[in-house]
């Protein structure tokens, strides 16, 4: 019995803890007991736990109904404490996770200001996704070469390389080579800290303010491709293309002295010292980050006869252009033609059996040379495969009214979505559908793997007229059903590749696009699956295969 009275005791003591209740006196006596016995701190965590699920039921039904009693917020001392023990524990143990997403060993978070000296154990979740491997190159380190590849997505913390080269492109839009020895802080999409070792950066899309710190210094992107090396608490700087922001840091982590530094400069950052030296050159080789290598789709003579047999009514391979117009290998007579200035016509090829983009000064794409009548009057399934050299917002293709609207009237989207004002996962594949097209609104359906850079996707939309679905490398992805989902009409639309609108470069594609397929039915899944693995199957066999089996290696169409 004295037991339960003394339960009974400490429960009625957390709980004053809990509401901020307890006086400075109670609250030193209670902390000293927890640190001398380990039975109180358990029944703590597990006190804490209970009254955690019941904040939450309360608060889950306080927002359901209109009469329920308000509910206290959850402490916020208690959530400092647990995440900052969270982190504490996590640093101490090697936290990978695969296959899909890699948990790096997070980085312990700021301090927060009054919370006591009570230490718990909690998970800590919901890490978001910062960065994704897009190269690797003599990576031998046993912990890394079994869990990093090509398409392997990182979470903030601390990757640490001893030997090779790790690429990797932040979702904020930088690029990032890390060359060993060196260790790397990713502390979220759009910065990281380089402790020691060289990396080399280059940010993307007209993106700024990539963030590259070192110890007491921080190099801020102004749109540039650079290197930084991190040695004996110097920091060294090379301005490869643009120009940066160096600042030396005062203790209170802000910016004390800083100078710009242009492009194909160099310069030496002495914190200690709080000197900036200019040099000639950089005294070391320093990193420089590479495109993805743009590998060629690996066509199968099974897969061209899979899709035949499915009947698309439109379908272009990419095998021969002619005087800009790619012909409709389903006999449909549904050709594309390219639509660029002059100067702008090297922006969009024919080579080696796919449709190369690049960014360009103006819009370019590829459009039907004639409208296809009553597209979205029945079922249909769009089918392509797509490799992006780069992590943007970016159309693949789009089915628009035929005019010259700067604003296009849009029935579908697949594309890259990346930093959008739609909330979702950065990098990743959208398949939109609006009916009647419109300018806004409509069904969304993404994707939650990032479509890599450098790495070839197989990706399916279907409409019916009550669902829309969205498949990637033949796994059926995001459904959404219901009454008019896929309503219909029976007006011509134009297919259009590479970018938003045929009249501006809004969201320009910068990759590869091969295979596009269009069929007037919705495609099952197991038909789906067999076009995707009639071309991985044998790429995962060959010899030369990449470790990430959607990454193709090259070979010419049959």
């Amino acid at each position: 019995m004295g037991g339960d009275i003394d339960s009974r005791e400490h429960d009625q003591l957390f709980r004053q803890l809990l509401e901020g209740e307890m006086t400075d006196a109670e609250f030193a006596g209670l902390e000293q007991q927890l640190k001398e016995d380990p039975s109180l701190r358990s029944r703590y965590v597990q006190f804490v736990d209970l009254e955690t699920c019941l904040q939450d039921e309360l608060s889950h039904r306080a927002e359901t109904s209109l009469t329920s009693p308000k509910v206290k917020p959850v402490w916020p001392w208690y959530l400092a404490a647990v995440v900052a023990t969270a982190a504490g524990l996590l640093l101490a143990v090697n936290l990978f996770h695969k296959p899909e997403q890699v948990a790096i060993v997070p980085l312990p978070p700021l301090p927060v200001q009054q919370a006591p000296a009570l230490y718990m154990a909690a998970p800590l979740q919901g890490l978001p996704v910062v960065a994704v491997v897009t190269a690797l190159d003599g990576v031998t380190q046993p912990e890394l070469r079994d869990r990093l590849e090509v398409g392997t997505r990182l979470k903030s913390g601390i990757l640490k390389l001893t030997d090779g080269e790790v690429q990797l492109d932040f979702l904020g839009g930088a690029r990032l080579l890390l060359s060993a020895p060196a260790e790397l802080h990713m502390v979220s999409n759009s910065s990281a800290t380089l402790v020691s070792g060289a990396a080399g950066v280059r940010v993307l899309h007209a993106q700024k303010n990539f963030v590259l710190n070192a110890p007491d210094v921080a190099v801020v992107d102004l749109g540039t491709e650079f290197a930084v090396r991190v040695d004996a608490r110097q920091t060294q700087v090379h301005v490869y293309a643009g120009e940066v922001e160096i600042s030396m840091l005062g203790d209170d982590g802000n910016t004390l002295i800083s100078q710009r530094l242009a492009e194909r400069g160099t310069m030496m950052v002495d914190p200690q010292s709080r000197l900036f030296t200019p040099l000639a050159a950089p005294t070391t080789p320093l990193p420089r980050v590479r495109a993805p290598v743009a590998a060629d789709l690996v066509v199968t003579r099974e897969y061209v006869q899979q899709v035949q047999q499915s009947k698309p009514y439109l379908y272009w391979r990419f095998d021969s252009m002619v005087d800009g117009v790619v012909p409709d290998e389903s006999g449909n007579s549904f050709d594309a033609h390219v639509v660029a200035a002059p100067e702008d016509a090297g922006a969009i090829r024919i080579a080696n059996g796919v449709l190369a983009l690049a960014a360009s000064s103006g819009p370019r794409s590829l459009v039907t040379v004639n409208p296809v009548p009553n597209f979205n009057s029945d079922d249909f399934s769009l089918e392509l495969w797509v490799m992006p050299a780069e992590l943007s917002q970016a159309v693949v293709l789009g089915v628009l009214l035929p005019n010259e609207n700067p604003i296009p009237m849009h029935l579908n989207l697949i594309e890259l979505a990346h930093n959008t004002a739609l909330v979702h996962q950065p990098g990743v594949i959208r398949f939109l559908h609006r009916q009647p097209a419109r300018r806004l609104g409509g069904f969304n359906l993404f994707s939650q793997d990032v479509c890599t850079p450098g790495t070839w996707t197989h990706v399916v939309a279907t409409k019916a007229i009550d669902e829309l679905k969205l498949y990637v490398n033949g796994q059926l992805i995001r459904t959404v059903s219901g009454p008019g989902t896929g309503a219909r009409d029976d007006l011509s639309y134009n297919i259009m590749l590479g970018q938003l609108a045929p009249t501006n470069k809004d969201r320009q594609f910068n990759g590869l696009i091969d295979e596009v397929a269009v069929y007037r039915r919705v495609m099952p899944v197991e038909e789906i699956s067999r076009h995707y693995w009639s071309i991985v199957r044998p790429s995962m066999s060959a010899a030369s295969r990449p470790r990430n089996s959607s990454s193709i290696v090259a070979s010419s169409s049959p």
